[in-house]
């Protein structure tokens, strides 16, 4: 089955990175940490469907996104397809958290000692080397 994904990392002036913890009863990925986001929808862009997506879960409206990576990838349910990286810069506008049991801003060095989703890491990869360009 194809699902493509679009994700936002929300990233702060100390560099750090938002994540969330996922729901112990996810189907996708639970009890991992990972980044806000989730499927993009027929008639709908990557883009478009990462600003409802961050809407949805965090109440956050995304004003300012970079889109920095976008590869394939397959996830533990067998799903497959296109996953979109956007990177923007926390505006410090309040986030109600929607979704998920954590969340937690982390620097992309400190991330290893978390259980993420296994094809995560090219993405913080390409988000870390952005927030260093753009601190």
């Amino acid at each position: 089955m194809k699902r493509d994904v679009s994700v936002l990392l929300l990233y702060n002036d100390k560099g750090e990175i938002l994540f969330q913890r996922r729901s112990h009863t996810a189907k996708r990925y639970p009890g991992v940490w990972g980044f806000f986001g989730g499927g993009v929808e027929r008639d709908e862009t990557p883009e478009s469907a990462m600003r409802r997506e961050i809407q949805e879960e965090l109440n956050y409206i995304s004003k300012d996104a970079a889109l920095v990576l976008s590869y394939e990838f397959t996830n533990n349910m067998g799903e497959s397809g296109m996953k979109y990286i956007f990177v923007e810069k926390y505006d410090g506008s309040p986030l109600t958290q929607q979704e998920g049991e954590a969340l937690g801003w982390f620097l992309p060095e400190d991330t290893s000692s978390l259980e993420t989703i296994p094809h995560d890491g090219k993405a913080l990869a390409a988000a870390a080397a952005y927030i260093r360009e753009h601190l």
